[in-house]
C-alpha cells in the first residue's frame, strides 16, 4: 500500500509568518526544503480459522526516506520522494489451524520503492491555514514477493495517486489541525518467486481522517501528539490458476503517536516519533473466512532543513 496509507498527513501552522517549527510548514519563496528519515517498523499479522492459530508472522522492516521540496510562489510548493527499504525479514510460523503445523517460513525483501511527486498549494493563509496537497507515485519497477530461497523486492507493481485537504489554526503554544485524505491504488500485478507465477491486485480507495496537536514546552523544543482513522477499501486479488478472487475485506484501521521537535537553528529541526497502528480483516477464499490481525509499532527519526 502506498502513501504511508495510515500515516495520515497532518500539518497545520501558527501564524502566515512561516516558520521551520510550523505543523502547515511551507518553505519561503525560492527555497529548498530537504527532510532525511529513518524509519524502524516491528509488525505482527495473527491469521486464524474458527479460533485456531493459522499463522502468526512477525515482520522487521528498515527504511530511509529522502523528500526535496521547492516553493516556486508564496503559495505554491512541489517536489520528489525516493525511499529505499534496506531491509525487510518475515518470519512465519505455522499453527494447527493449517495444513502444515509446525513449519516456519522465512522470507527477505530489499530495495527501491516508487517515486512519489508532490504538490502543494496554499488556498488560504490568514489565521486559518487551509493546504490542498497532492501525491502521485508511478510505477517505477516490477513487484516481485519473496520466496523462502530468493529475495524479493520493494516495488508495489501499480501506481497510486493521492490529495489531502490540510485546516489548521494556534492559540498560544498550541498548534493543532485536522486532515482528510483520499488515496487510489491503481490495479497492480506481483510476481511470487517462489513459483515464478503473477498474482493481480483491483484497484482500492481508500479514506483517511486525521488530527494533530503540537505543543512548544520552551524556545527551543516541542512535543506533538496525533490519531488517525482509515476507511480501508476490500482487496480483491487472483493468483494465477485460480478462477475466482481472493477477497480481504477490511473495514477500519487507526494509528497514533507522539512525537518531539528539536530546533537546531532557524532552518533546521530534528524530529523523533514512535506510531502504532491497528487493524482487523477477515480473508474470504471460496467458503474459506480466516480472520486476521494486524498490529506495528514505527520509530522515526528524521532531519530538516531549508535551503
Amino acid at each position: 500500500m502506498k502513501l504511508g496509507l495510515l500515516v495520515p498527513i497532518l500539518v497545520a501552522t501558527t501564524s502566515v509568518s512561516a516558520k521551520i517549527t510550523d505543523l502547515q510548514y511551507m518553505p519561503a519563496k525560492g527555497a529548498f526544503f530537504s527532510k532525511t528519515e529513518f524509519s524502524q517498523e516491528q509488525g505482527e499479522i495473527e491469521l486464524s480459522y474458527f479460533g485456531k492459530n493459522v499463522s502468526k508472522s512477525e515482520v522487521d522492516e528498515t527504511n530511509v526516506n529522502q523528500t526535496l521540496l521547492y516553493t516556486s510562489t508564496d503559495s505554491l510548493s512541489f517536489g520528489v520522494g525516493l525511499s529505499y527499504n534496506i531491509k525487510s525479514e518475515t518470519e512465519s510460523k505455522y499453527g494447527p489451524g493449517s495444513t502444515i503445523n509446525g513449519t516456519i517460513r522465512n522470507y527477505e525483501s530489499s530495495g527501491l520503492r516508487d517515486i512519489e511527486l508532490v504538490l502543494k498549494k496554499r488556498l488560504r493563509s490568514e489565521e486559518t491555514i487551509v493546504d490542498l496537497s497532492g501525491v502521485y507515485s508511478p510505477k517505477t519497477g516490477d513487484a516481485e514477493s519473496a520466496s523462502t530461497s530468493k529475495k524479493g523486492n520493494a516495488f508495489d507493481g501499480g501506481s497510486s495517486v493521492g490529495a489531502t485537504l490540510e485546516i489548521g489554526g494556534s492559540r498560544g503554544h498550541i498548534q493543532y489541525s485536522g486532515s482528510l485524505s483520499i488515496i487510489h491504488d491503481t490495479e497492480r500485478e506481483v510476481r511470487d518467486l517462489s513459483n515464478n507465477t503473477m498474482t493481480k491486485y483491483k484497484s482500492t480507495t481508500n479514506v483517511v481522517v486525521g488530527a494533530e496537536i503540537k505543543v512548544q514546552t520552551s524556545e527551543i523544543f516541542f512535543l506533538k501528539g496525533s490519531l488517525g482513522v482509515a476507511s480501508l477499501d476490500d482487496q480483491n486479488y487472483r493468483e494465477a490458476g485460480d478462477t475466482t478472487d481472493t477477497v480481504i475485506e477490511r473495514t477500519i484501521g487507526v494509528v497514533g503517536g507522539a512525537a518531539a521537535q528539536y530546533k537546531l537553528s532557524e532552518s533546521s529541526v530534528v524530529d523523533v516519533g514512535l506510531f502504532r497502528s491497528i487493524s482487523d480483516y477477515n480473508v474470504y477464499e471460496g467458503s474459506t473466512s480466516i480472520f486476521g490481525d494486524y498490529e506495528s509499532t514505527v520509530f522515526n527519526i528524521g532531519f530538516s532543513i531549508e535551503i
